[in-house]
Order: C-alpha cells, then structure tokens, then sequence
C-alpha cells in the first residue's frame, strides 16, 4: 500500500520494518549511500538536466533555491526516488538521511 503522502509527491514508497519489531533492538548502523552516483549518472533524465542546467537539483525559483517543502520535493522526486532505492530496505526503523552522504555522491 503506497502512502498517501509519497503518491501525492509522485515518490516512491518503500515500508520499513515493524517498528514494534525492533523496539529494543539495537539502532543500524548509518546506512551506505554507495552506489547512488552510478544510479544518478544512469538516469538519462537527470544527466540531461545536469548537463543542460549544471545542477541535479531543480528549484521554483532563485529565491526559493534551498528552501525544502512539498513543491520543491515534487520537482526532485526523482533524484530523491533514487536515494530512498538504497536508503528505504537498509533501515529497520525511520531514519534521515545525511544530507553531507549524498553531497559526497553527487
């Protein structure tokens, strides 16, 4: 069942483990974002927009360029579908990214 949330963004929904499951486990270790240059450099689409805008990521407008909310989110669901493909199945309980992991991939 995809969320709601991940549907009206257009993402891609990945579940994670039960957390009840896990409750009194011991936390992963952060997970590895390895591999995720070589998903966005095959991705025809976000090399195009690389090559033609000289950024991965796409903004509404200068002002807005940083700014991380729901419209800024829809415009990078690719690049995003990509980190949560090796991000989602690493982690047994909800969990950030590291921003500073993924600018080391970029």
């Amino acid at each position: 069942m995809q969320s709601i949330l991940a549907h009206q963004l257009g993402l891609l929904w990945l579940p994670v483990a039960n957390m009840a499951a896990v409750e009194n486990e011991e936390v992963d270790p952060t997970p590895s974002l390895e591999g995720l240059a070589n998903k966005w450099n095959g991705d025809e689409g976000l090399r195009t927009l690389l090559l033609h805008k000289g950024s991965l990521l796409q903004w509404p407008s200068p002002e807005q360029k940083g700014v991380v909310n729901f419209d800024t989110m829809r415009l990078n669901s690719t690049v995003l579908n990509h980190v949560l493909e090796l991000w989602a199945p690493q982690v047994e309980v909800p969990k950030t990214v590291c921003i500073d992991d993924m600018r080391d991939q970029a």
